[in-house]
C-alpha cells in the first residue's frame, strides 16, 4: 500500500470538514444569513460557488485542491415566539465536489448533503443551530492505478452573534463565532494491491470567530466586508493499510476574508457576489454567487 494513497484520504477529511461546516447558511462571509433579514416572506434561494487553493502541510509538501458546488435552499417566514423572540427556518440541499493533486497523485469527490437550521433573534442578538448529512464518493489515480471509496459525513454547528448598528442602520457591524462539529465514517475497502484499507471514524471540531460589516446603501445596494479565523482540531486520523498505522496529517489555522455586494432587485429578488480570500494553512480564492426569490 503506497502511503500517499492514504496521505489522501486523510486530506479529505480536511476539506470536508471546511466544505461541511461554513456552507450552513448562518455561518458564512456572505449577507445571505436570516439574522440580517428585515423581510417577512419566504424565499428560495440558489448559490452556487468555486474554489482554487493550494496547502502546505507540515511535512512541507504541497496539495492543490479546486472544488465546486451548488447549494438550493428554502427559509420560512419569520416566525414570531415568545419573550420577544423570532426565528427563521432554513431547509437545503446541495451537490459539492472536489479534486486534489499531490506529488503524481489525484483524488476526486463527488457528493451531496441535506441540511436543516434555525436562527432565533432577539432584538440584535442571534442564536443559529444548524445539522447536515451527506455521503460523498471518491477515487484516487496515478498512471498506473485506480481506487475507490465512499464516506458519510454530519456536522452539528452553533453560531452567536451581536448586530452594531450605526448612522440609523446604514453601517451594521456583526460580532459572531461559530462552533461546528464534524463526524466522517469511512467505510473499509480492498485497494488495486489487494490490501484492506481499514478506518476508524474521524471526529473534528471548527472554531470560527468573525466579523463582517455592512453598508446599507441607497436603491437596495449592500456592499460588505468579512473576516473570520478558522481552527480544525482534528482527533488522530488512525487509518491502518494492513493494520500498520500511518500517521496524523494537519493543515495550520488560517484566515479568511470575503468582499462582496448584495443588491434588491424590485420586491421579488435579490442577487448577490463575492469572493473570499484564504491565507494561512490554506491559500486561495473561493468564487460564488447568489440569486434569492421572495413570496
Amino acid at each position: 500500500m503506497h502511503k500517499n494513497l492514504v496521505v489522501f484520504i486523510i486530506l479529505f477529511f480536511l476539506f470536508c470538514s471546511d466544505v461541511y461546516a461554513v456552507t450552513i447558511p448562518s455561518s458564512s462571509v456572505s449577507t445571505f444569513s436570516p439574522e440580517q433579514r428585515s423581510e417577512k416572506t419566504e424565499s428560495l434561494w440558489l448559490r452556487p460557488y468555486v474554489s482554487f487553493e493550494t496547502i502546505e502541510l507540515e511535512n512541507k509538501n504541497k496539495v492543490k485542491n479546486n472544488g465546486y458546488g451548488t447549494y438550493i435552499g428554502y427559509d420560512t417566514k419569520i416566525i414570531n415566539l415568545s419573550n420577544d423572540w423570532d426565528s427563521v427556518l432554513t431547509f437545503h440541499i446541495g451537490y459539492t465536489g472536489s479534486k486534489q493533486k499531490y506529488k503524481k497523485r489525484k483524488i476526486y469527490q463527488e457528493g451531496g448533503q441535506l441540511g436543516i437550521s434555525g436562527v432565533f433573534f432577539r432584538d440584535k442578538f442571534f442564536i443559529g443551530i444548524a445539522a447536515t448529512v451527506g455521503a460523498t464518493g471518491s477515487e484516487i489515480s496515478t498512471s498506473i492505478e485506480r481506487e475507490n471509496f465512499s464516506m458519510l459525513n454530519s456536522t452539528a454547528a452553533l453560531k452567536v452573534g451581536y448586530n452594531f448598528e450605526f448612522l440609523d442602520e446604514k453601517i451594521v457591524l456583526q460580532s459572531s463565532f461559530l462552533g461546528a462539529y464534524l463526524f466522517v465514517n469511512t467505510f473499509d475497502y480492498v485497494n488495486s494491491y489487494n490490501v484492506r484499507i481499514k478506518s476508524e471514524p474521524v471526529h473534528s471540531i471548527q472554531l470560527v470567530p468573525g466579523m463582517k460589516v455592512t453598508c446599507n446603501l441607497r436603491d437596495g445596494w449592500q456592499p460588505y466586508f468579512g473576516i473570520q479565523a478558522i481552527w480544525n482540531i482534528m482527533n488522530e486520523s488512525n487509518f491502518s493499510p494492513n493494520d500498520v498505522s500511518v500517521g496524523d496529517i494537519s493543515v495550520d489555522p488560517y484566515i479568511q476574508y470575503g468582499i462582496g455586494v448584495q443588491k434588491s432587485a424590485g420586491e421579488k429578488y435579490s442577487t448577490f457576489v463575492q469572493s473570499t480570500f484564504r491565507n494561512g494553512g490554506r491559500n486561495g480564492i473561493v468564487l460564488s454567487l447568489g440569486i434569492r426569490r421572495y413570496f
